[in-house]
């Protein structure tokens, strides 16, 4: 009994496996995107120190939502 339900589960996972490759939805990533596209963001680089501590060496900051992604 317990390998039958084992294997419906398998079956349940793949179903849904294959219906979101084969079917995707592209409303979710297309909201996604707009969410990236909107948000300023900034990058910087650190150096860990012979202290184990973290220093920021450098600092971009990009106040405009990036265009392409």
């Amino acid at each position: 009994k317990a390998i039958s339900m084992i294997k419906s589960k398998i079956n349940e996972i793949q179903n849904k496996q294959n219906q979101i490759i084969t079917q995707p939805n592209f409303q979710v990533v297309d909201r996604k995107l707009d969410i990236l596209k909107s948000i300023p963001w900034t990058l910087a680089i650190y150096q860990k120190g012979l202290d184990g501590k973290w220093v920021k060496e450098s600092d971009f900051l990009r106040l405009a939502p990036p265009t392409k992604l």
